[in-house]
């Protein structure tokens, strides 16, 4: 999957991330950091190209897993998810959305 983002082969991209997303999903336990770092490439690609709707949905799976692994959201981990989901926000027009993730 990176090979082709750096490419900007982003169908292709998404595929790959989907394919180890769904290994990673049968052989990692659920909170696991490996999965919450699938989610977040998957957010990646889909915001690379324009599936906003989706990328936030990732993101989310993201954010819940590091929710639970890290305990809390006291971590840089969390800020990042949060500012993440903020920005996706922002360009679908939902600026109090928005401002909620950024705020927290």
């Amino acid at each position: 999957g990176n090979v082709f983002c750096k490419e900007a082969d982003f169908e292709n991209a998404e595929e790959m991330y989907r394919k180890a997303l769904e290994i990673d999903l049968e052989a990692q336990p659920d909170n696991h950091l490996v999965l919450s770092n699938r989610y977040r490439d998957m957010a990646t690609v889909l915001t690379d190209q324009c599936k906003i709707d989706e990328a936030i949905k990732m993101h989310k799976q993201s954010l819940a897993r590091k929710l639970h692994i890290h305990g809390g959201e006291d971590h840089s981990d969390i800020a990042s998810e949060y500012i993440g989901i903020g920005l996706l926000l922002m360009k679908k027009n939902r600026l109090d959305d928005a401002l909620q993730m950024f705020d927290r």
